[in-house]
């Protein structure tokens, strides 16, 4: 659905750049299946050309360091700072001296970016990249267009919305109702969440083994209270197989090969950064994880239960209050209740239907028809 419909397919070649941080894997993969999505459209041509590119000049590595390193580090060690940071953020005076902060030293770059590959338009996957692409365009590209994807589908930081003459991608009705008159934005579209066409392949049963699978996964970077969960499930007697997969994350890795010595008797599993995860939430029963907005619409799509141990302030939020408002998992902290929580699933086979069902009625679509659409079109 948009507010401002344009029918008339551009036939003129285009030049599309996508701008994108590194804050977790979620920008830069929504980025990526977004992209896949206009390459398979009938009318991206041969002739056009689109640009998948770091929105931050690469010189500028305090800045960099900051938004990227800073936000794995509060994240991990400091949850309280990064809250307190997100929090003084919504205020627009603050808000408005971030965004200068981020716009100086970076609209050189960008500008040489747009200048090289001839950008007819730019979409921003990252709210911090979106004032330099604005700035870039009111001082020296004002035929090119901006497109903001908003990647936080259903609770969004006010820094989104800084951009005043932009489209907005929006991937929630309840996110769009709050800022299109908020905001005053007259050009917009709503669109299912895109991720990876791959899980249109969704399996929906349980596996027919005697062992209840139960996948861990939390990013790229891993999950650090995989440690906790898989001692927890160890010290148990029960048919549970554990599978883990830490990511880049080689200090978890090595912890939990060691729980695999010291349990012998217990079926764990553990793999570093993977390119399959896909085959293995199908594989899976249930799913323990993080709340980013990626990976909350695969298990999803997927179709599998899913337990949430943890989530991001402000930002995650409204993904944990959709996985339970809808019913199709829970949000729990103790690994002892989610062990508890994991068993009933197990033992229940009309409760775990029941919240299979719930899962369907979610009824996520991968399909990047619409979305590849708009931002041609736009």
């Amino acid at each position: 659905m948009c507010a401002k419909k344009n029918n008339t397919i551009k036939k003129q070649s285009q030049r599309i750049l996508f701008l994108y941080l590194n804050t977790g894997n979620g920008h830069k993969t929504i980025a990526n299946s977004v992209k896949k999505g206009i390459e398979c459209y009938p009318h991206f041509l041969e002739k056009d050309k689109l640009f998948l590119k770091h929105g931050f000049n690469p010189k500028y590595r305090l800045l960099t360091m900051f938004y990227e390193g800073g936000y794995r580090f509060t994240i991990d060690y400091l949850p309280g700072a990064y809250s307190f940071f997100y929090d003084i953020n919504c205020n627009k005076h603050v808000l408005n001296i971030s965004k200068h902060f981020t716009v100086w030293g970076n609209v050189r770059y960008l500008k040489h970016i747009v200048k090289k590959h001839t950008i007819t338009k730019i979409v921003s996957f990252h709210f911090a990249v979106s004032p330099i692409a604005e700035k870039v365009i009111q001082r020296y590209f004002p035929h090119i267009q901006l497109i903001n994807v908003i990647t936080d589908p259903y609770t969004a930081h006010p820094a989104w919305f800084l951009t005043k003459k932009a489209g907005y991608v929006f991937f929630s009705q309840q996110l769009a109702d709050y800022y299109v008159p908020k905001c005053n934005i007259d050009n917009y579209t709503i669109q299912p969440f895109p991720i990876h066409p791959i899980f249109k392949k969704r399996i929906k049963q349980k596996n027919n083994t005697e062992q209840f699978k139960v996948l861990i996964a939390g990013g790229g970077e891993g999950f650090k209270k995989a440690l906790n969960i898989a001692k927890c499930f160890a010290k148990k007697e029960a048919a549970i197989s554990l599978v883990i997969v830490c990511g880049r994350n080689k200090k978890l890795q090595k912890q939990l090969e060691r729980i695999i010595k010291q349990h012998p008797l217990f079926d764990l599993q553990v793999y570093g950064f993977v390119h399959n995860m896909h085959e293995l939430m199908f594989q899976s029963d249930c799913v323990i994880s993080k709340c980013g907005a990626s990976i909350v619409h695969e298990v999803l799509a997927s179709g599998k239960p899913y337990i949430i141990s943890q989530y991001i302030h402000g930002q995650e939020k409204g993904n944990m209050h959709f996985i339970k408002n809808n019913n199709c998992g829970w949000f729990i902290q103790d690994e002892k209740k989610i062990y508890q929580k994991v068993i009933e699933l197990k033992n229940n086979q009309e409760y775990y239907d029941t919240i299979c069902k719930n899962i369907e009625k979610c009824t996520i679509d991968s399909d990047l028809t619409e979305i590849s659409k708009y931002i041609i079109n736009f």
